[in-house]
């Protein structure tokens, strides 16, 4: 506080006035200042010709003034995430969380609430090149890799650095190498061989599970298709383009 109020509560009265109300109390205006009067007849702050840094606040004008409040830049307008949720009609909470998982500003700022981004972020892997989404919670965003693999050849210079083939690469080049012409669910054997192919760790029917789950997202030149075998149960077919139909 400055030698003018902390000498005379009068003087402190008589800058300042009366408090509005029981909800209000001393804020500063800049929060690297401090306690000053700024009046030109102050020992403190008139020799330092310091403007006056005090005024009556709410909490809620306080909160927006505090320097941990998290700024977005949209289209040339500086606001803070509060302001921002209350002029387009979002939670700050659910505002705050978007940009947390990494969505833009714009996105997070223009879809309406209870509905999935409008554009994916992307990245690309600083070891294989790939690009890969940057999506989801926690750290998502701040990804430097596509997969645990190419994380740990970048750290790891003695590591192989030859990338596992995708589902589908593995399960051609298998498929072609076992003399089949297709591969379902129940071939537990060739699951196994192209999990192994891809490098996934062994994991019982959770591997075959995960094969075919791949090749259902990303079947390459593979021909999918769905079955009835005899005990009546249909099941995903996943066929070598030659010998598909």
């Amino acid at each position: 506080m400055c030698q003018r109020w902390a000498g005379s509560f009068d003087s402190f009265l008589s800058d300042m006035g009366k408090r509005p109300s029981s909800r209000h109390s001393i804020d500063r205006k800049n929060n690297d200042g401090g306690y000053w009067c700024g009046k030109p007849e102050c020992s403190e702050c008139g020799p330092l010709k310091r403007e006056p840094n005090c005024r009556w606040a709410t909490m809620r004008e306080q909160r927006r003034n505090a320097c941990t409040n998290h700024f977005l830049v949209y289209k040339a307008e500086r606001l803070i995430l509060e302001d921002w949720a209350t002029r387009v009609g979002l939670e700050s909470s659910l505002l705050y969380n978007r940009i947390r998982r990494g969505w833009s500003v714009a996105d997070a700022l223009e879809t309406p609430s209870g509905e999935m981004r409008r554009s994916i972020a992307k990245k690309k892997c600083e070891h294989c090149g790939e690009m890969f989404s940057c999506t989801g919670s926690g750290n998502a965003a701040n990804r430097r890799f596509c997969s645990t693999h190419c994380r740990c050849c970048a750290y790891d210079p003695n590591r192989p650095s030859v990338i596992p083939p995708k589902a589908s690469e593995a399960a051609i080049a298998i498929l072609r190498e076992t003399d089949n012409p297709a591969v379902m669910k129940g071939d537990e054997r060739l699951l196994h061989m192209i999990a192994e192919r891809c490098g996934w760790k062994h994991d019982g029917p959770k591997t075959s599970l995960r094969v075919l789950n791949a090749l259902s997202k990303s079947p390459g030149q593979l021909i999918p298709s769905k079955v009835v075998r005899n005990d009546g149960q249909t099941v995903r077919v996943f066929a070598l383009p030659e010998c598909a139909g």
